[in-house]
């Protein structure tokens, strides 16, 4: 089991506490809208750093991680983008690549609204997470054990 730090929409804002709230995590994603390479930097030294860009991020962002994401963590397939829309309205730019893929995860930014919602395909939508909650609720963080649950054949999460 390993435990991501999860983020999104930073736009190069770089607080001194994600050290601190990030300290425990095995890695760190984040959905998009970083801002700067050298916030990306600063993440990257933390922690091994997922990412995809952002409609705001620069060349420098874009040539460096991509739009969207695949990769397998713990046996779960995991789909992030940055604009990826909420079950029933996909973003038209990614629903086919998604419906495709199956991802037991997809992790999507932009929205500035938290929302996890496991759709009747079973696929565990997570968006906006941690920076808005942060920004709402100072100190609060948003970490996810991340394991595969064989019984229910889904991917669990704990929120902490």
């Amino acid at each position: 089991m390993i435990k991501v730090g999860l983020l999104s929409d930073t736009h190069a804002y770089w607080d001194d506490k994600y050290a601190e709230y990030f300290k425990d995590c095995d890695e760190i994603w984040h959905a998009g809208d970083i801002g700067s390479d050298l916030l990306a930097a600063k993440f990257e030294a933390l922690k091994p750093f997922k990412a995809v860009y952002g409609n705001i991020d620069g060349q420098a962002i874009r040539l460096q991680y991509p739009k969207v994401a695949h990769f397998k963590v713990e046996d779960v397939n995991v789909m992030m983008t940055h604009i990826g829309g909420y079950p029933g309205r996909y973003n038209p730019e990614i629903r086919k690549e998604l419906y495709d893929t199956r991802p037991n995860l997809f992790i999507a930014g932009h929205s500035h609204i938290l929302k996890v919602v496991f759709e009747k395909n079973r696929i565990l939508q997570i968006s906006e997470l941690f920076l808005k909650i942060f920004a709402k609720y100072p100190g609060t963080q948003v970490l996810l054990d991340l394991f595969r649950c064989p019984k229910l054949s889904a991917t669990a999460l704990t929120l902490i």
